[in-house]
């Protein structure tokens, strides 16, 4: 393939597509060993670190780690990825705060968070900051109406994952 050609050149973004079709056709491994070598080309590659942080935080990686250590690794990769400004990397970052996945549970950091990648037309952290404002827990003061208009904000986003459990919410 033509990424193929270009990560074996050493192109940092075919690196990084080489090992996202790696992981796509269940070969973790080598997904893993690309991903790698695109970040060791250019450290701040954000596609790479999101890439690899979701190998980690569902213990993917062939690197002999346990579960926790994998999960703290995707939180940093996580980190260093959302401060680029990747908001499906503070989604995720956002969920593992949420649940305390490789990472002390913080609500208040986990909503900063959701409202960033919410902020940015992302329809799953719209669905899940109307339901962190709607519980209130955690330090995170409830927010009816906000969460509301969250909820219809994910509706409309098109995204399938939540767009119906959107309009029920909103709907409640």
């Amino acid at each position: 393939t033509a990424a193929e050609g270009g990560a074996r050149s050493g192109d940092p973004n075919a690196m990084w597509l080489r090992g996202a079709e790696s992981l796509r056709s269940g070969d973790a491994a080598d997904g893993e060993k690309w991903l790698r070598r695109a970040l060791d080309a250019r450290a701040g590659h954000e596609g790479a670190m999101f890439a690899l942080g979701l190998l980690y935080e569902y213990g993917r990686s062939a690197g002999g780690l346990s579960k926790e250590a994998q999960a703290a690794e995707a939180v940093s990769l996580y980190r260093r990825a959302a401060a680029a400004g990747h908001a499906d990397a503070a989604y995720h970052l956002a969920l593992c705060l949420l649940y305390g996945r490789g990472v002390q549970q913080s609500m208040p950091e986990a909503a900063g968070l959701l409202q960033r990648a919410a902020g940015e037309g992302h329809g799953a952290a719209a669905f899940w900051l109307g339901t962190v404002l709607m519980q209130g827990r955690g330090g995170v003061e409830v927010d009816y109406d906000r969460s509301r208009a969250l909820f219809e904000q994910a509706a409309a986003s098109g995204d399938k994952r939540v767009v119906e459990q959107a309009r029920r919410a909103a709907a409640d």
